[in-house]
Protein backbone atom coordinates (compact mmCIF):
# COMPACT_ATOMS: atom_id res chain seq x y z
CA UNK A 1 0.00 0.00 0.00
CA UNK A 2 2.98 2.71 0.74
CA UNK A 3 3.84 1.85 -2.82
CA UNK A 4 0.48 3.38 -3.69
CA UNK A 5 0.45 5.91 -1.79
CA UNK A 6 3.82 7.37 -3.01
CA UNK A 7 3.20 6.92 -6.50
CA UNK A 8 -0.15 9.49 -5.62
CA UNK A 9 1.74 11.55 -3.62
CA UNK A 10 4.60 11.87 -6.36
CA UNK A 11 1.91 12.45 -8.97
CA UNK A 12 1.24 16.07 -6.68
CA UNK A 13 3.92 16.69 -6.27
CA UNK A 14 4.71 16.90 -9.85
CA UNK A 15 1.78 19.13 -10.59
CA UNK A 16 -0.87 16.77 -11.16
CA UNK A 17 -3.99 18.48 -10.58
CA UNK A 18 -5.51 17.10 -7.02
CA UNK A 19 -9.13 15.60 -8.31
CA UNK A 20 -6.89 13.59 -10.80
CA UNK A 21 -5.16 12.27 -7.93
CA UNK A 22 -6.59 8.43 -6.36
CA UNK A 23 -6.13 10.15 -2.69
CA UNK A 24 -8.69 11.43 -0.48
CA UNK A 25 -7.51 14.67 0.37
CA UNK A 26 -9.43 16.71 3.59
CA UNK A 27 -8.95 19.23 5.87
CA UNK A 28 -6.98 19.06 8.62
CA UNK A 29 -8.62 19.04 11.76
CA UNK A 30 -6.96 19.49 15.56
CA UNK A 31 -7.21 16.13 17.75
CA UNK A 32 -9.81 16.15 20.13
CA UNK A 33 -8.90 16.77 24.22
CA UNK A 34 -5.04 17.16 22.72
CA UNK A 35 -4.04 19.35 25.50
CA UNK A 36 -5.54 16.68 28.36
CA UNK A 37 -3.79 13.93 25.88
CA UNK A 38 -0.42 15.53 26.35
CA UNK A 39 -0.96 15.84 30.43
CA UNK A 40 -1.82 12.35 30.49
CA UNK A 41 0.54 9.95 28.40
CA UNK A 42 3.66 10.53 31.15
CA UNK A 43 1.10 9.45 33.91
CA UNK A 44 0.25 6.71 31.81
CA UNK A 45 3.72 5.80 31.22
CA UNK A 46 5.18 6.23 34.69
CA UNK A 47 2.13 3.85 35.65
CA UNK A 48 3.15 1.17 32.92
CA UNK A 49 6.73 1.02 34.46
CA UNK A 50 5.48 1.20 37.79
CA UNK A 51 3.39 -2.35 36.51
CA UNK A 52 6.31 -3.70 34.62
CA UNK A 53 8.70 -3.31 37.92
CA UNK A 54 6.34 -5.11 39.51
CA UNK A 55 6.14 -7.31 38.07
CA UNK A 56 9.95 -8.41 37.44
CA UNK A 57 10.21 -8.27 41.36
CA UNK A 58 7.50 -10.81 41.49
CA UNK A 59 9.32 -13.17 39.39
CA UNK A 60 12.45 -12.23 40.88
CA UNK A 61 11.44 -13.20 44.13
CA UNK A 62 9.68 -16.78 42.58
CA UNK A 63 11.12 -20.33 43.37
CA UNK A 64 10.65 -21.27 40.67
CA UNK A 65 12.45 -18.40 38.66
CA UNK A 66 15.21 -19.99 37.00
CA UNK A 67 18.64 -18.76 38.62
CA UNK A 68 22.27 -19.43 37.54
CA UNK A 69 23.42 -21.58 40.09
CA UNK A 70 27.28 -22.55 39.83
CA UNK A 71 26.82 -25.44 42.21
Amino acid sequence: MSLAVGKELAKAAMGIPLDAIALPFSPVRPLPAQALQRWLAPLALLHYRRLDAREYRGAMNDQSWPTARTS
